[in-house]
């Protein structure tokens, strides 16, 4: 191994976190302090701890923090070193680097430094951070994980370099509609208001203001607002929002306008995709698609999956650029008869757990015990149903489509190989099953159990998992070990 010296992070990390945690601070002292001239006891025995204790040793924790934090990279493999009272060493080589993550604050940007996250082939490892990089040294990182996962010249002919998509302002803010994010920031947002017009003192005139608007004006002017507020927080954190192919055969996901991400994924790690759609989305025509890698992890980040787009993008999508899963399926079926059945089985999934509420609530049992009940009730009949509607198929290329239409359409297309195990229950002399179960390692490990299956994509799927090799095998232990679960 070439002979290289133990780096820490720039300098400029310093800077940045002083920075945030003095904005705090400041805060914090002019709060107590406040409360400590109005007679407040607590306060008047804080101050003088959180000016004379607390700030010093968290200056002197950050100093500490950055000292130790060492790494050394050389070609073949990266060591890095943390840990101030515990300390620890890890080595892992380039070649189980499966996805790079960049981020860059405001701060970051200005000083011209990056956060980069590097994610091993399984959870066993977990990530590997550096805190603050320059942009040649982070660049550097990038070069020498790609030149240990790069793949055969001759594959990069068929592979369309470049944009794959990139999001517009009108589609992110259709995208926070669609997926409700409005609705998720209301609660925190009406109660910030509030406590706010009680700080300034206004609060009780908001109320009487409030008290003569009609209650339909009041609803609509909350709703917009909510709207509007969740809207732009949408797009202040997907801005720029796109999707891209290199030549080196990795697929690079980057967004943010205050804080600015960028994630690089080796196509060789791409185990398969899904495409969800919610029963909205399935009304407008849209779509979400989610990349799947071969790790212990979530899927490649849940906020990092395409803003719900067009179906005609998203098959433009997945035949340009992920045809070896989707091949020649019927990806995104037609919608008329589809969304009627959705309605159908939404309301078959309610209507029983609604039912027995209005049951309970007639026999005098109290509202908490009734909607208590009924939530188990739907949490059952939820699960029977996904259960009834999960179907899977293997394709001659060996490609494993899995389809769960309940109330969510999801469809998955991976390869099979990521299948480990598979279990049936078949009644006496019949081939096929009455329903499955199929273990899979994409977008981390994962159960599913369904009842449509037949007897050839069962016989397939017991071939294919026959010839998984020893690195696979190997990767599926060290999850199972690390998840603590059994097959």
């Amino acid at each position: 191994m070439t002979k290289t010296t133990w780096k820490r992070a720039s300098g400029r990390l310093l800077i940045v976190e002083a920075a945030q945690f003095l904005a705090s601070f400041a805060f914090l002292v002019i709060a107590l302090t406040f409360w400590a001239s109005h007679g407040s006891e607590i306060a008047s025995v804080l101050l003088p701890l959180a000016s004379f204790l607390y700030g010093p040793l968290r200056v002197a924790w950050i100093i500490v923090r950055w000292s130790v934090e060492t790494y050394r990279i050389a070609p073949e493999m990266l060591a890095v070193r943390t840990g101030v009272f515990h300390r620890q060493e890890r080595h892992l080589g380039w070649a189980s680097v499966v996805a790079v993550d960049e981020q860059a604050g405001l701060f970051f940007r200005v000083l011209g430094i990056r956060r980069l996250q590097l994610t091993q082939s399984d959870s066993a490892g977990g990530a590997v951070v550096f805190r603050a990089l320059d942009p040649v040294a982070a660049a550097d990182i990038r070069t020498l994980v790609r030149k240990h996962n790069g793949a055969a010249t001759d594959s990069n002919a068929t592979l369309q370099i470049g944009e794959i998509y990139r999001a517009t302002w009108r589609e992110l803010a259709l995208m926070s509609l669609v997926n409700g994010r409005f609705a998720l920031l209301a609660p925190p947002v009406l109660f910030a208001s509030w406590g706010l017009l009680e700080d300034i003192g206004v609060s009780t005139w908001a109320f009487e203001l409030f008290r003569t608007l009609p209650p339909a004006l009041l609803i609509a002017i909350s709703i917009v607002g909510f709207i509007l507020i969740g809207t732009l927080a949408t797009i202040s954190r997907y801005q720029g929002f796109s999707a891209r192919m290199t030549a080196a055969r990795t697929l690079v996901l980057s967004y943010g306008l205050v804080e600015k991400r960028e994630r690089h994924i080796d196509l060789k790690s791409i185990e398969g995709i899904t495409v969800r759609r919610s029963l909205v989305e399935q009304l407008l025509r849209r779509s979400r698609l989610a990349v799947l890698t071969f790790k212990g992890a979530d899927e490649v980040g849940a906020s990092l999956v395409l803003p719900s787009l067009p179906d005609t993008i998203v098959r433009q999508i997945t035949r340009s650029h992920f045809h070896e899963f989707v091949q020649d399926s019927a990806i995104l079926s037609d919608r008329p008869a589809a969304v009627f059945r959705q309605f159908f089985r939404a309301a078959l999934v309610f209507s029983i757990p609604a039912a027995l509420v209005a049951s309970l609530l007639d026999t005098g049992m109290s509202i908490a015990g009734a909607v208590a009940i009924g939530l188990i009730a739907l949490a059952i009949s939820t699960s029977i149903g996904r259960l009834l509607v999960l179907g899977m198929n293997v394709d001659s290329h060996d490609i494993l489509k899995i389809e769960r239409h309940l109330v969510t359409e999801v469809e998955t297309y991976v390869r099979a190989r990521s299948c480990h195990w598979v279990g049936s229950v078949h009644l006496r002399g019949a081939d096929r099953p009455l329903f499955f179960s199929a273990h899979l390692y994409a977008g981390g490990a994962r159960n599913f159990v369904g009842t449509h299956c037949s007897a050839e994509s069962l016989a397939r799927l017991r071939e294919v998992i026959i010839t998984v090799d020893e690195p696979a095998a190997r990767r599926q232990r060290l999850l199972i070990k690390s998840n603590g679960a059994t097959p």
